[in-house]
């Protein structure tokens, strides 16, 4: 016993780093699905979701920097994913310049795996300046709004001429770190009864559910976690799983050694006492 208690106490710094790597690795590579639990927010988002019919039109606006795409990205491809699994019609767009790109990205992408059309099951929508009047302006006349498309083609001959009011928006699911959720709330569900849901980074989470328990929106993806839950609920563990799967097991790695680390101590402790 005193030789186990003596090696815990000098475990060398570089074994302890080497696990953490591994136990950081391996989940990345391969998604363990370690149990996360379920929030009702999450929950209430997937329903929204899942209540939609064949040919829907949904609004995914993915309004992000790369600062944060560790975060919202998976959120993006987890509700991506649900549409086209729903065969949903998709028009992608940001209030962001700089989210535009992932619209695109995970639009594309996916487009080819779910057999999407372009222009008939989704379309791509340029970035516009204007902020919340943007939105205004979207939910007031959308094809005014944007008559060409990301690639600088007319909107025209496109899923765009079934929006003919913003009440033929079935859906707007946003993903942010910043106020733009509240633009569609203020501006679309508001005034149009537009539904809005979305996901946001952790620390915008706190600001965003009173809407919530207002019912002005329609659940919400707090953080990797919450793109994770929804993951987990698609049946389809990806890049959020496997993130928690990765902080989960360091974080337990990490624990073992503490308390490992202070059994070794007060046993040495009290036998040098004696």
């Amino acid at each position: 016993m005193d030789q186990l208690m003596t090696r815990l106490l000098n475990v060398d710094r570089r074994i302890i780093y080497a696990l953490v790597i591994v136990s950081l690795f391996i989940p990345l590579v391969r998604p363990l699905g370690l149990p996360i639990g379920l929030s009702p927010e999450t929950k209430k988002a997937y329903d929204k979701v899942e209540s939609l019919k064949a040919g829907d039109i949904v609004i995914l606006s993915p309004d992000y920097s790369p600062g944060t795409e560790a975060e919202n990205l998976p959120q993006t491809m987890a509700f991506a994913r649900h549409l086209m699994k729903k065969k949903a019609r998709i028009v992608g767009l940001s209030c962001r310049a700089d989210g535009t790109m992932y619209a695109v990205r995970v639009l594309t992408t996916l487009a080819k795996e779910y057999g999407y059309e372009y222009g008939k099951d989704y379309v791509l929508m340029p970035w516009k300046a204007g902020g919340e009047s943007l939105v205004v302006a979207m939910g007031r006349d959308f094809k005014a709004t944007y008559p060409e498309d990301f690639y600088g083609k007319p909107t025209k001959g496109t899923l765009v001429d079934d929006i003919n009011s913003a009440k033929d928006i079935a859906l707007i699911i946003c993903m942010v770190t910043g106020d733009e959720m509240q633009w569609y709330i203020r501006q679309m569900d508001a005034i149009y009864k537009v539904p809005v849901t979305g996901g946001g980074t952790a620390v915008t989470i706190p600001g965003l559910m009173p809407y919530v328990a207002s019912g002005q929106l329609q659940g919400v993806l707090a953080g990797l976690r919450g793109a994770a839950e929804y993951e987990m609920l698609l049946g389809m563990p990806g890049k959020a799983v496997a993130g928690m799967d990765a902080q989960s097991l360091s974080h337990v790695l990490v624990m073992t050694f503490v308390i490992l680390g202070n059994i070794a101590y007060f046993y040495q402790k009290r036998r040098t006492k004696k």
